[in-house]
């Protein structure tokens, strides 16, 4: 990477957080790297040549606050967990609740969504593994939970359906073939054909 990019990266944290309005104490060494990670995937992927104008608008776009809360919680800072349970329990309970048939069922998916971003497993480098490495900054932090919160709830009703117990032949035709990667549109019948039988 270039310097002149590099630079960029260092001006842009310094502007993040002077933006924040709790910075969280974070020094710009903290946050280069999160802001590196967003541009690279957001913009340099795609065009290596996008002008600087363009990498400084985009990191002057960025949500300040999320990002500094967000990475004072990967830093282990406890204030901030703190206070990201406290403003965003409600934004999770109500995309749990969304995304879940029963108050049980969006209760423990709303716990799930807490262990995961607070990273109950560990890394190959023994730091926890959390959900909150993916968050770039680029939007709202209560848009990004709700994602989440959603994906999070695919993955539960995908297991829980491996292991449905299945009476007819056709729910098991159709479980073989979304094992072996077929679309689960192919096991359902064509509705004229239902009626001519």
């Amino acid at each position: 990477m270039n310097t002149g990019v590099e630079k960029l990266f260092e001006e842009g944290a310094v502007r993040l957080l002077g933006r924040a309005s709790d910075n969280r104490s974070l020094g710009r060494e903290v946050v280069v790297p999160r802001i590196t990670a967003a541009v690279n995937k957001y913009l340099l992927r795609d065009n290596p040549d996008t002008p600087h104008t363009e990498i400084a608008k985009f990191i002057d776009e960025m949500q300040a606050d999320d990002l500094c809360l967000i990475v004072a919680c990967e830093r282990g800072d406890e204030n901030a967990w703190n206070d990201l349970v406290e403003r965003f329990t409600a934004t999770v309970r109500s995309a749990a609740r969304s995304a879940s048939t029963t108050e049980d069922a969006a209760e423990d998916l709303a716990q799930s969504i807490w262990a995961e971003l607070y990273g109950l497993r560990a890394r190959k480098d023994g730091m926890p593994a959390s959900k909150l490495a993916y968050y770039s900054g680029r939007g709202s932090l209560a848009g990004w939970l709700r994602a989440v919160v959603a994906q999070l709830a695919v993955d539960v009703f995908r297991k829980q359906s491996r292991l449905v117990q299945t009476e007819e032949d056709t729910d098991l035709d159709r479980l073989a073939r979304v094992a072996e990667g077929q679309p689960i549109v192919a096991g359902i019948p064509n509705p004229e054909e239902s009626m001519s039988n």
